[in-house]
């Protein structure tokens, strides 16, 4: 049975895409400038699902990728340096 589960619909579909995982799953939506990436693994020495949330600059830009912060145990928790940050 896998651990982490993915799933991503949209307008100009006819089905939901999904893909399941035992270690780490990850996403990426993005507009022309910007997006989020998000990458999910699985605590290997425990029941803690793990969560980190990126901004990217999106399909038409090039430019770094920003560390937002983590969900982990039911709790966001930012990343203090990244708010106010453009990219």
């Amino acid at each position: 049975m896998s651990r982490l589960y993915a799933s991503i619909d949209a307008d100009a579909s006819k089905t939901e895409a999904t893909r399941r995982a035992h270690k780490y799953v990850s996403a990426h939506v993005r507009g022309w400038d910007n997006g989020v990436e998000v990458v999910g693994s699985a605590d290997p020495n425990g029941p803690s699902d793990c969560f980190d949330i990126y901004m990217t600059s999106g399909s038409h830009a090039s430019g770094p990728r920003v560390y937002l912060g983590q969900v982990v145990d039911g709790r966001f928790i930012p990343n203090a340096d990244a708010f106010g940050q453009v990219i």
